[in-house]
């Protein structure tokens, strides 16, 4: 049996002004197995492209793009591309929109 180990959470920090993101051109995933490293299993976005939200969008319109891209967060972006902010599937599901 493996034992469960607590993490404590990343602490929160402020993006700088201008904050960007990668682009890739170019990935050709391979299929991940049951004992592939977790290095192999994250996304590297130097490989994929991030799952980017434009911040005046809507959460539903959110939420929905999470489900179409298979991911449970995004980074929000503002008219020019730079990192505003990053948005999950919990903060939009759970009382923070409320």
């Amino acid at each position: 049996m493996v034992a469960k180990t607590e993490y404590k959470p990343l602490p929160i920090t402020r993006l700088a002004d201008g904050a960007g993101y990668h682009q890739p051109t170019y990935f050709s995933p391979q299929p991940v197995r049951v004992d592939s490293p977790a290095l192999e299993v994250m996304t590297d976005l130097k490989l994929v492209a991030a799952a980017t939200i434009e911040a005046s969008t809507h959460i539903d319109v959110a939420n929905q793009a999470m489900i179409v891209r298979g991911v449970r967060s995004l980074l929000v972006v503002d008219a020019r591309g730079d990192v505003v902010g990053l948005v999950t599937a919990r903060d939009i599901l759970g009382e923070r929109p409320l």
